[in-house]
């Protein structure tokens, strides 16, 4: 069984958007899903494996700490930092059995 919060549907969301815009306008996105909770963001990564190659388009996804994510945000921008942040909150939404194959 598995459950999706808010922040992982929204996640799953953007990602789907980001994949469509790179199939039909070549975008190569980079997104740093930060959670100050370990359990939290190895659930995301679990997400993310879940997710079909077909959903996760052209692009650079990582999941990090707060300390990780300012890092990778330099990192991956040489210093100019992120274009846009999204802030999600909430509580377990969805829930189900997930196929990691």
């Amino acid at each position: 069984m598995y459950s999706l919060s808010a922040t992982q549907c929204a996640t799953v969301s953007l990602l789907d958007i980001l994949a469509g815009l790179g199939e039909s306008q070549g975008l190569e996105y980079q997104v740093i899903a930060i959670d100050p909770q370990e359990s939290r963001r190895e659930k995301m990564k679990a997400v993310y494996k879940a997710i079909d190659a077909s959903g996760k388009g052209s692009g650079r996804f990582c999941v990090a700490s707060i300390e990780e994510g300012k890092k990778l945000s330099s990192e991956w921008t040489e210093g100019a930092g992120c274009n846009a942040v999204l802030e999600v909150g909430g509580i377990p939404i969805l829930s189900g059995p997930i196929d990691n194959s």
